[in-house]
């Protein structure tokens, strides 16, 4: 049996038929009907393909933008960490100085009380001094009353004699 080709599968190729035509046979008919339902399918697929791409292209640009998004999110981010650590840096760096002018205002405290302790220590020194001296000029004036009194009973006894 020989093979033909069948004239309504090439119609749109061509316009006059290059080969004999024969009536219309079952396998004919099927293999029409499966290159209409292929040919159903590629259309389907390429429906779906162009959904696809489009989906993709608008998840690309909405990827883009939360991209862009983030990029300015992590930048601010970014700027108000340094921000906050050239403050803290600035806050420690003032707090160093006060520490420093506290330390040399105790220092300055700390002398002038230890001046005022050795004032204190050599006032005493001296009042005991003084006491010392005071209490040895009045064993000496009761010492010299003593004699005194004793000179003027000498004295009294030699009048009478």
């Amino acid at each position: 049996m020989a093979k033909t080709l069948r004239n309504e599968l090439f119609q749109s190729q061509s316009a006059s038929p290059a080969f004999s035509t024969h009536p219309v046979s079952a396998q004919g008919s099927l293999m029409e009907q499966r290159y209409l339902d292929l040919r159903g399918q590629v259309a389907q697929l390429s429906e779906q393909l162009v959904r696809v791409v489009a989906q993709f292209n608008e998840y690309t640009k909405s990827s883009k933008s939360q991209f862009q998004e983030l990029q300015q999110a992590v930048a601010k981010l970014s700027e108000d960490g340094e921000t906050m650590h050239l403050e803290t840096a600035q806050g420690l760096t003032q707090m160093h100085n006060r520490i420093g002018e506290r330390k040399t205002l105790d220092s300055k405290i700390q002398e002038m009380m230890d001046r005022h302790n050795t004032v204190l220590k050599s006032y005493e020194l001296r009042l005991l001094q003084m006491n010392r001296l005071l209490q040895e000029k009045e064993a000496q004036a009761v010492s010299a009353r003593a004699e005194l009194s004793d000179l003027k009973m000498e004295l009294a006894r030699l009048k009478r004699m």
